[in-house]
């Protein structure tokens, strides 16, 4: 499947999705305006929708909407990017552990810059509207990446690829599946502006790789495997962060 077909079915079942729950929680409100039974008297049942512009720091910047429905669950739906300064601290980090070297941070910093950040998240906030809540959710990175050369390459992976009469020069691109924990208050400035603050931990479950030579021969396909794999485990083995999380948001 195409990046652009997956990315466009991954949107679509998360739209749907964000339809039915607002149709169906829409529904419930609107038969207990018109004078039908209540379903529960407490805690009282309302729906609004958020509109939110942050950070989730230093996975991604973007935009997401919030549904907020009743008995204080919420369903997130947003898209962002990984610029390059957020590669680079996460790199620091995992560095700073002692997880990778130098050049394994420049070959990650390579395959993940401006990313396309998909996120999709469902949780509780039991002191709706406001109030402390959590959360659980997925994220999708996909689309970053950019062009590198073999001496990198060789250089984070340890492989000598040289023999094996390569292009110099490839592009390294990488697909994240991440699942996340998100612990944070969200702050009811008046009647529709709020700002919520996150702590959250993301951990990757899935990873694959796509190494593009320039042209398309048996050696390189064999490389483009090998990196491939060394970036898939080192994911998988060291994918985990913790995040800050600072958002604005307005409700209607």
């Amino acid at each position: 499947m195409s990046a652009s077909r997956y990315i466009l079915s991954i949107i679509s079942m998360s739209f749907l999705i964000f339809v039915i729950l607002w149709l169906g929680f829409d529904g419930m409100a609107l038969a207990q305006d018109e004078g039908g039974p209540p379903l529960e008297a407490d805690p009282p049942a309302y729906l609004t929708f958020e509109l939110q512009a942050g950070s989730e720091f230093p996975l991604s910047i973007g935009a997401r909407g919030v549904l907020h429905m009743p008995y204080g669950l919420h369903f997130n739906l947003g898209a962002g990017i990984m610029p390059e300064p957020y590669v680079a601290v996460t790199n620091a980090l995992l560095q700073g552990v002692g997880a990778y070297g130098e050049n394994t941070a420049k070959l990650v910093d390579v395959a993940l810059s401006n990313a396309l950040v998909l996120d999709l998240q469902f949780g509780w906030d039991p002191g709706s509207p406001g109030g402390f809540f959590f959360d659980l959710g997925y994220s999708l990175c996909i689309l970053g990446g950019r062009d590198t050369d073999i001496d990198l390459v060789e250089a984070a992976t340890g492989v000598d690829l040289r023999f094996m009469r390569l292009d110099p020069e490839m592009e390294v691109s990488s697909r994240l599946h991440n699942l996340s924990l998100h612990g944070g208050y969200i702050f009811l400035i008046d009647r529709n502006w709020s700002v919520t603050l996150a702590l959250g931990i993301v951990k990757t479950v899935a990873a694959s790789n796509k190494v593009s030579f320039k042209t398309d021969t048996a050696r390189n396909s064999v490389a483009a495997s090998e990196i491939d794999g060394y970036l898939s485990d080192l994911y998988l083995e060291y994918g985990i962060i913790p995040t800050l999380s600072f958002y604005a948001g307005y409700r209607f």
